[in-house]
Parts: structure tokens; C-alpha cells; sequence
């Protein structure tokens, strides 16, 4: 993984922004970092790339320039697609390095180069200046993988090369020869990272970077001043229209490293056949993702998984246990931001998740790294986020990047399991109703299966986590009952209350005695607290919970993987959003598939180029799975009618990604995760509730679109 930038600029110099770059850059790639800068009759050009060694067995450094004076930056990871499969222990730069030189001595180069360049598999940000011909070839791969920004002074120019207004497909359809480049263009820029170049003009321009769009590779044409597009052939993102599907027509998959060699596909069964093959094309894009890493040195860890506990990352953890060798541990980085005992919903699933691992691959060593965040902590971080998310910049951006950069930190505690087996059940509606009613002694007799609130006649589903296990509406009652009234002074009114909710007297009293023997603390509900539960006693709770946070957010544990696999994709592709089901149900399977297909032609610029970037700064690579050309492929051939099953149409979690939950469940032995629904990370790990409450003053929800603004603060971080 590196950093790689490119600038062409007029004036011979080391200006300011050559610095800024290095300053940008380095963090990607802290292993070793270059700069090649070269004079031409157009002006000055420069190369920048930081490297982070994790392919191959010696580092490559960068820029790489051969003899005949030709420049390569290189950001990215072959992973297939090429003449010849690439042995563990070869570093693909040096490999693509010497590819290219090949093709570049033929008289007519260019088509040779892009073939080269348009054939890998993998996520990948290119730069190579070809010396003879004074071109630079630039793109990065069909979904965006690696971050690519550009800039450029010309407004007309960046709107063609980045437009912001035009869908996809219109882009692909435009003229292959875009405008000329106009003589008073000053500087052209393309970076991993956004960069403050306008401070550098005499007559600052406000031109932002905007991502390099990901539909093929650009050339930029120095003598003839012109930007020339070269379209990815076959994309295969559209998915491909195939009716009244049979079994010969699915394809089967084969297991590349058997690890599953004991399961046959099946003859008659299309689901399973489909799951099966999906098993297998997962299988293979995570094999080839760890596999290719270098062994670690000493005891660190060779991978990590950004594990919320749902899913898509447990299926991940599961399918990685199959291709790091059995000595190995394997890290599983889960953030939480609630100041509240660090108890969000993708920390309890986390645990839950970890305990099933330990139970299926007892001889693993599961390492959950619980990284507890305060939100004063990623206010202080606020502006490097957000100078990683640019050019995105809604407040929803900042959350997710925000998430993401405090994982591949991965700065936490190492938790040892001993508290995860009574976590197990804390997500069970049976064993969450049977502890909470043995607690307080309420609604003994209801029945333990039901999702409906105990309180007589409240139609209602009560909330899982509740301290008196019903609904919110219920919850407040039973506490603002509570407060009126004492053990020794039940008043009649508050007594006849309790009786109408179905709570009988001697109930009442245990109820009660609870109440009053902690002290004068008595029984808040943190899933639904009052006013007063927060007010009362505010010294004593203030200082429990400092207490509570200094123990909990001590580090005591720095993840020493450089690599995580990151499980977006999934959703996408899978039908994982609630818009996708409601999609389906007002225009069905075809209104679904158009879905999907908006969704996986939009990725590039709606998070992955966010994601690498907040990830990388940390001096990590991510790695995606399900983002794997053969996996996106397989999953373009399978009619929506077995991705999903929207057949229940009011439960969440029970038709989205359906395909995946067959893999999970029949092949994987995986049970908790496979009836989990989709949360998403802002709200999973509770950010977005904190950041908020600050931005919003309340608990709502942020729109989509609410642009993003930094918070005063002394820290600079």
C-alpha cells in the first residue's frame, strides 16, 4: 500500500505544496518515501509515492524510473487478471514496473500499456509517465479501491474529468477526447489525498479536488494538451438479465485452496448451489488477500478484521481462520463511542460474534481489541478526519470516517472472553426477558418468546436492553411511578397503576425494595432514561462514570496488523439496505435490481475512496473481499430472487442478504450473526448519537446530506 501524487506545475522550484505532499503522504507508506522531479518544455513535473511494505519479500522503493527515463507510482495490489499468476513471495510493483517497460518499447505504446494497466484484478491507484511520448497514464481501478483525487486550475477540464452532475454511465458515454487544456492552466494535481494548493496561487481559484472517476484509465497528453479516457471494457458491474434462471446456468465457483473440498454442489437445489458458489468466490478473494501477505515478524499479527459483530465481518473472520496458519492469531478491531459503559450494539454483537469463533475454531486464537473512543477524543482528532474524507463532506462522512480511522488505529483493550459468556444472552430476547424479570421481579409469567411488550393491554414491542424489559412508552411509566412512592407509602393510585400494567402486589414489593436498596440510586434504564435519572444525584454519577471511562479506555493493547479486510461491498451488492426491500415492494425484482445497480455505480464516490483514505492514514491497508472482480461477477449473474427473499415483508433482518445468511448458516455453522439486521456503523457504534447531540443539539439523525462543520477546539490533531 502507498501514497502516490503527481504535479505539473510551471516554475522549476520546491514550492510549499511539494512539502505538504511528503507531510500527506508519508503516513500511507512509512516504510520509505520518494520524489522524482524532472524539467520538460512544459514545465516542471513531480512524483511522489510512500511506500508500506505488504507484498513480496524485499520492499520496492518508489517512484520507480527505468533506464529509458519512464515513471511508475504505484498504489495498489494485483491480485489476478494478469498473463501469469503471481507467486506470494514476488512484489507486484516491481512486477507491473517491468510489464509495462516490455510493452513500452513497442512504436505504438499506448494501446499496450492500457491493456496492461486495464487487466489487473484488484484495487490499485496507478501513475506512469511515459518519457518518450511525454504521456501520463492515470486511473485507478473499476470501483475505486484506492483513493484518487484531482485538481486542476482549468474548472472546465476538472468538470469533465470529475463531473458531478452526471451519472455513470452518461460519463462512459461522453466524447473519448475531453477539452483542451487551456494556456493559462498553471497546475494539473492528482494525489491519493486532498491537498491546500489554492494558498500557493497568486490568484487563488477555488477548485477542489474531486475524485478521479473509476469507469476507465485517463491519459493526460502533455504535448497536445488534451485528456484522452479509455473506458474499462465489459464492466462488470451491470448485472447481467438473465430470466427463469436453471442450475447449468449458475456458475460453479471452484475452491481454489480447498477448504471446502468435502461439499459438493448440489444437483437440484439452485439456492445452494448459488450459496455454495458464493462460498467458494468469497473464499478465493480472502485466500488471495491473506495469503499474499508476509509472514510477521516476531508475534505480531499478520491481518485484522474490522469486526461490528455483524454479518459481513463474521463471515469475513470465519472464512480468514481458513488461510493464516493455525499459530497465528487473527485481531478483531470493534469501536465503540458510548460514554455509558462502552455497551453500543456492535460491541455486544462483537463479543457474542467472538464466543461463536472460539466455539467453531477452538484452536484460533480470537484477539478482540475493544477500542473505546470519547467523543472529546475524536473532537480532537476532527480535523485530520476531516481532511481524510474530502472531498466528501457531509456530516454522515465524518461519522463513518471517523469510525474508520479510530479502527485502523486500533488502539484499545485486548479482551480475554472471560465476561463474553454472559454477553451471550444479553441479545437473546429469552434470556434478556428471563434476567430482567428476575431482577425486578416483573411479568414472571409472560411468555418469554414474544417480541410484544408484558404491560396489559400495550400492543407495543418491548426494547431489548430495557431494565423492566418493556417498551419505551411503558418503561417511563414504570419509572415515573417509582419516584411517587415508597415501599413503606404505597399510594393507592400508584398501586392501582401497577396493577393495571399487570404487575401484581407482591411483585410490587420486590419491585420496590429494589428500588430502595441502592442507596437512594434507584432503577434508571439506560436504554430509556428520564430527565431526572440524569439529574439526580449528578455528583455521585459523575464521578461512577469517570470511573467507568478511565477503567475502560486505558490502552492496553496496539494492533499490530497491517493489513485489515473490511467487509463493504455486502450490502450492496447483497440487498443490505432498507431502501433495497423498499424497492422491491413497489416495483419488485426489477425495481431492486436497478437499486443495486445505482448503489455498486456510485461506491467509488460515496465511500471508498472516504474509506482508504481514513483507513491509510494509520499506516494500514484495507482489503475487499466482497469487492473481489469474481465475487462481483458471480453475484451479477444471480438473479435478485435468490440474493434476498422479501417474502416477510415487516421483519428487518429476515430477507436482506439471504444468499449470504445461507452461506453463513449451512456452510459456516455461524447462528447469532444470521439473524442480525443491518445497523450501520455511525449508529452500530454509537457516533452518531454522540456527534449528534453536539452538532443537532439532540439524538436525531443526521440527513444525508447535512454538510459537515469542525467544532471549536484547542487540539490540532
Amino acid at each position: 500500500m502507498c501514497g502516490v501524487a503527481f504535479v505539473w506545475k510551471k516554475k522549476a522550484t520546491r514550492t510549499e505544496e511539494t512539502d505538504e505532499i511528503e507531510e500527506k503522504l508519508r503516513p500511507r507508506g512509512p516504510d520509505q518515501y520518494g520524489y522524482i522531479q524532472i524539467e520538460v518544455e512544459f514545465g516542471l513535473l513531480e512524483f511522489h509515492a510512500s511506500v508500506l511494505h505488504v507484498r513480496g519479500n524485499q520492499i520496492t522503493p518508489q517512484p520507480i524510473q527505468n533506464a529509458c527515463g519512464d515513471i511508475l507510482c504505484w498504489n495498489g495490489e494485483i491480485f489476478g487478471g494478469t498473463e501469469m499468476a503471481l507467486e506470494t513471495s514476488v512484489n507486484d510493483t516491481q512486477w507491473l514496473s517491468d510489464a509495462i517497460e516490455r510493452v513500452s518499447e513497442h512504436s505504438d505504446p499506448e494501446l499496450s500499456i492500457l491493456d496492461v494497466l486495464q487487466s489487473i484484478q484488484g484495487p490499485f491507484a496507478v501513475l506512469f509517465y511515459h518519457q518518450r511520448t511525454q504521456k501520463l497514464y492515470f486511473g485507478h481501478d473499476r470501483f475505486g479501491r484506492r483513493s484518487l483525487v484531482c485538481h486542476t486550475r482549468n474548472l472546465h477540464l476538472f468538470n469533465t474529468l470529475a463531473p458531478s452532475q452526471m451519472s455513470l454511465s452518461d460519463h462512459i458515454a461522453q466524447n473519448d477526447v475531453y477539452t483542451q487544456i487551456q494556456s493559462e492552466q498553471t497546475l494539473f494535481c492528482l494525489s491519493s489525498v486532498t491537498l491546500d494548493l489554492s494558498r500557493q496561487q497568486e490568484h487563488p481559484i477555488d477548485t477542489p479536488f474531486h475524485e478521479v472517476p473509476c469507469t476507465g484509465m485517463f491519459c493526460l497528453n502533455l504535448k497536445a494538451n488534451r485528456i484522452d479516457h479509455f473506458p474499462f471494457p465489459n464492466h462488470i458491474m451491470e448485472r447481467i438479465k438473465l430470466n427463469n434462471i436453471e442450475p447449468p446456468y449458475i456458475t460453479e465457483i471452484q475452491d481454489q485452496y480447498n477448504c471446502f473440498a468435502s461439499i459438493q454442489y448440489p444437483t437440484t437445489n439452485t439456492l445452494h448451489r448459488c450459496a455454495l458458489s458464493l462460498l467458494h468466490a468469497l473464499c478465493n478473494a480472502v485466500g488471495v488477500r491473506v495469503r499474499t501477505i508476509p509472514p510477521p515478524i516476531s508475534s505480531k499479527v499478520r491481518v485484522a478484521i474490522l469486526f461490528s459483530g455483524g454479518l459481513d465481518s463474521v463471515v469475513l473472520a470465519a472464512l480468514t481462520q481458513y488461510h493464516v496458519p493455525d499459530f497465528e492469531p487473527i485481531e478483531l478491531l470493534n469501536v465503540c463511542f458510548d460514554p455509558i459503559g462502552f455497551q453500543s450494539p456492535d460491541r455486544l454483537a462483537a463479543r457474542i460474534a467472538t464466543q461463536e469463533l472460539r466455539t467453531l475454531f477452538p484452536t484460533r486464537e480470537w484477539r478482540l481489541i475493544e477500542i473505546n473512543i470519547l467523543y472529546e477524543e475524536v473532537l480532537d482528532h476532527q480535523q485530520r478526519i476531516h481532511r481524510l474524507m474530502k472531498p466528501c463532506d457531509t456530516h454522515m462522512d465524518f461519522n463513518i470516517g471517523a469510525a474508520l480511522y479510530f479502527l485502523a488505529r486500533g488502539i484499545g483493550q485486548w479482551n480475554a472472553l472471560n465476561e463474553v459468556e454472559p454477553a451471550l444472552g444479553a441479545h437473546s430476547p429469552t434470556s434478556t426477558r428471563s434476567e430482567s424479570t428476575r431482577s425486578v421481579c416483573l411479568f414472571p409469567d409472560y411468555k418469554s418468546d414474544s417480541v410484544k411488550c408484558p404491560v396489559t393491554g400495550c400492543g407495543r414491542k418491548w426494547k431489548t436492553g430495557c431494565l423492566f424489559t418493556v417498551c419505551r412508552v411503558c418503561c417511563f411509566r414504570i419509572q415515573k411511578s417509582l419516584r411517587l412512592c415508597s415501599p413503606d407509602d404505597v399510594k393507592f393510585a400508584t398501586k392501582e397503576k401497577f396493577a393495571e400494567m399487570g404487575i401484581c402486589e407482591r411483585d410490587i414489593q420486590a419491585l420496590m425494595s429494589t428500588y430502595t436498596s441502592s442507596e437512594g440510586d434507584g432503577l434508571h434504564c439506560r436504554v430509556h432514561p428520564t430527565s431526572s435519572s440524569t439529574t439526580s444525584h449528578p455528583k455521585k454519577e459523575e464521578k461512577a462514570a469517570q470511573e467507568r471511562i478511565s477503567k475502560s479506555i486505558k490502552p492496553s493493547y496496539t494492533s499490530s496488523a497491517r493489513v485489515v479486510l473490511v467487509g463493504i461491498g455486502a450490502d450492496e451488492q447483497l440487498a443490505g439496505y432498507g431502501r433495497h426491500k423498499t424497492a422491491f415492494l413497489n416495483g419488485g425484482h426489477e425495481a431492486l435490481a436497478r437499486e443495486l445497480a445505482m448503489d455498486m455505480g456510485r461506491i467509488w464516490k460515496r465511500n471508498l475512496g472516504r474509506d482508504d483514505r481514513c483507513i491509510s492514514a494509520n499506516g494500514k491497508e484495507a482489503r475487499f473481499p466482497y469487492l473481489d472482480e469474481n465475487v462481483v461477477c458471480l453475484l451479477s449473474q444471480i438473479p435478485t430472487e435468490l440474493l434476498t427473499d422479501f417474502s416477510n415483508t415487516t421483519e428487518r433482518g429476515c430477507g436482506d442478504k439471504y444468499l449470504l445468511r445461507v452461506v453463513a448458516r449451512d456452510f459456516l455453522g455461524l447462528n447469532h450473526c444470521t439473524n442480525l439486521s443491518k445497523r450501520a456503523i455511525q449508529f452500530g457504534t454509537r457516533i452518531a448519537k454522540c456527534s449528534n447531540a453536539i452538532a443537532f443539539q439532540s439524538n436525531r439523525k443526521a440527513s444525508g446530506t447535512a454538510l459537515f462543520h469542525l467544532k471549536e477546539t484547542g487540539s490540532t490533531a
